[in-house]
């Protein structure tokens, strides 16, 4: 017996002028997703419009006792068939799935595919039934979105490192620069502090000739050790300045 919320449903689509069974096949006919129902060996016993144009049938009928296997890759059909075997054991849903479906003639489609239980009158699981939206095009975007960002990362890893080279380069020029500045400046005091010393090593040495009246024996160890002195530093200098 209908209940009251069932006869209130068959009177507003009596007033509406359609049926339930006539929804049901306006939807078959016309939605663009592929519908599809199942038995409990995953054979279909009811298919879309859409689908059946999707498999190349002349009409849904030409569906009905065939599996995946007859229409996909093996890939596919497998584990197509795995999850129908988990729905049906389970009671569960598999809702937005992304499935990679290869066709016969080896050509790769994708889509969003929603499954679960097809229950009878009783609540008993007798099959399954799922919606399958075609994906591929935006799959392709996805999959080219997801190249350029990592063409795009591989390009500023690229950039960073050439940065850090520069900058590495950079710092050598001015460490280079700062040498050569202050080797300049150390030949430079070298030069001027060469040229008294030259004076007094001219002296020293005029101080020490054997003819000169100041050269006695404590002045001369005394000069002797102001002319090595001297050498020492001459030493340096000529060091500083090579």
């Amino acid at each position: 017996m209908p209940t009251d919320p069932d006869r209130d449903l068959i009177a507003r689509l009596s007033e509406a002028g359609v049926s339930e069974s006539g929804l049901f096949r306006f939807l078959l006919e016309n939605i663009p997703d592929r519908i599809y129902f199942k038995d409990t060996q995953s054979r279909f016993i009811r298919i879309s419009h859409a689908m059946a144009k999707f498999f190349g049938l002349p009409t849904p009928l030409a569906a009905v006792g065939k599996t995946d296997f007859d229409f996909f890759g093996r890939e596919h059909a497998e584990q197509a068939l795995a999850d129908e075997q988990f729905i049906m054991r389970t009671g569960e849903q598999i809702v937005g799935k992304v499935e990679k479906e290869t066709l016969p003639d080896g050509e790769l489609r994708w889509a969003i595919t929603t499954k679960m239980p097809l229950r009878n009158a009783k609540g008993e699981i007798v099959g399954t039934c799922g919606v399958s939206k075609d994906f591929t095009s935006q799959k392709a975007l996805e999959d080219n979105l997801a190249e350029s960002n990592a063409n795009l990362t591989e390009h500023q890893q690229q950039l960073e490192t050439a940065l850090a080279d520069l900058q590495k380069t950079q710092q050598q020029l001015l460490d280079t620069q700062k040498e050569l500045t202050i080797a300049q400046v150390a030949y430079k005091m070298a030069h001027d502090i060469r040229n008294p010393l030259n004076i007094v090593q001219a002296g020293l040495d005029a101080l020490l000739a054997e003819n000169n009246p100041a050269n006695t024996a404590s002045n001369a160890a005394i000069l002797e050790e102001m002319r090595v002195a001297i050498e020492r530093a001459d030493g340096v200098i000529a060091d500083v300045m090579k």
